[in-house]
């Protein structure tokens, strides 16, 4: 690899490195002066490491440089004639690119064969308490690298088990990895929940009516408290009618079922009479629409956009809307040095914060 020093060299060697997409190379034959090689480098790969093997060859005929998100190299030997290498290969964890802080950006096709076997197993994350990366390369900051190639991972039945389980994140120490100590909480006090508008009332006339004469009244007092009292009555009357006239949709989709339950059993004694087939088209039809705003309101809640006929009811779901729930639990907080594991102090801690800063501490 002569003239390597020159700059139509190295973007020869850049555009090779790209093309081939390998993350471990070898150069010989460089002859380039040593106090060159870092600047060569770092324009070639600049977020790989580099050996060489210029303690044995003042020429410093051998070149090796590679990716240490991908692999772990160890050198052997390094002499005049070769470099021996030990190499470990890394699996590269990360889901997305928001889980890596430094070093090159990967296009969605890097993450597709983990992403979508862990969607085939119906694993999801299980939340971290305190904090995002679990691995560094311990490099300088030009070349520093953070990542979170280490993860729990949890399936539908302990999603559904544990929901208030949470992974936190130990000190790595003299490590380049964090520890992961999984957490099992029992008995999580959760606080008063708040009013969510779901989707299935925009199929209600009677709901429009309610919003209209609810924001139709007049209020004085400056724009702010005006529109707060509006949402407040609109709020008031929603829930009203949904406790008083709409009702539970869960309990809706079991009392449908069991009046269809009843009608297929006097169908099956008398499967001619006109009367009942009409009546056991009505259930079906009324039970099809409570199904459906089921599906509705499971999907909000679980915050997914779309949904498979064969997705419809499963514990997916559910496994999904425990997790935003232990999602939004406050089960650690970090003060200083030290943690907080008490949600009785933990809810103290969020009190005075706010005290303080509405009283302008803050």
């Amino acid at each position: 690899m002569r003239g390597l020093d020159r700059q139509a060299m190295q973007k020869e060697v850049m555009a090779w490195l790209s093309s081939s997409s390998i993350f471990l190379c070898g150069l010989v034959e460089t002859r380039v002066l040593i106090t060159k090689f870092k600047s060569i480098t770092d324009r070639i790969r600049n977020n790989w490491d580099w050996t060489n093997n210029y303690n044995a060859d003042s020429g410093g005929r051998i070149w090796c440089g590679w990716d240490p998100m991908k692999i772990e190299v160890t050198v052997i030997i390094s002499k005049d004639q070769m470099i021996l290498l030990q190499v470990v290969i890394r699996g590269t964890v990360t889901k997305y690119n928001n889980e890596k802080k430094g070093g090159r950006r990967h296009p969605p096709r890097v993450f597709a064969d983990f992403n979508n076997t862990i969607d085939k197993l119906y694993l999801t994350d299980m939340p971290t308490a305190n904090g995002v990366f679990t691995w560094c390369n311990k490099r300088y900051i030009n070349r520093r690298i953070y990542a979170k190639l280490d993860r729990g991972l949890m399936n539908e039945d302990w999603a559904l088990t544990y929901p208030d389980s949470h992974v936190l994140l130990t000190p790595p120490l003299t490590s380049d990895h964090w520890g992961l100590c999984v957490k099992v909480p029992v008995n999580i006090a959760s606080g008063p929940k708040p009013f969510r508008f779901l989707l299935i009332w925009n199929k209600q006339p009677a709901v429009k009516d309610l919003v209209a004469t609810s924001w139709g009244k007049q209020f004085k007092g400056d724009p702010i408290a005006k529109l707060m009292f509006k949402l407040k009555l609109c709020k008031q009357a929603v829930k009203q009618w949904n406790t008083e006239k709409f009702g539970s949709v869960y309990v809706e989709v079991i009392s449908c079922r069991k009046k269809l339950a009843e009608i297929q059993g006097v169908l099956a004694d008398d499967p001619m009479n006109e009367d009942v087939i009409h009546k056991e088209d009505e259930c079906r039809l009324n039970l099809e629409l409570a199904i459906s705003n089921e599906n509705i309101i499971l999907s909000q809640k679980s915050r997914i956009r779309w949904v498979k006929d064969q997705d419809r009811c499963t514990k997916f779901f559910f496994q999904k809307i425990k997790q935003h729930k232990a999602n939004s639990n406050m089960t650690t907080l970090q003060e200083g040095g030290t943690t907080i594991t008490d949600p009785n102090v933990i809810s103290q801690r969020f009190v005075e914060y706010f005290q303080r800063a509405y009283a302008g501490g803050v």
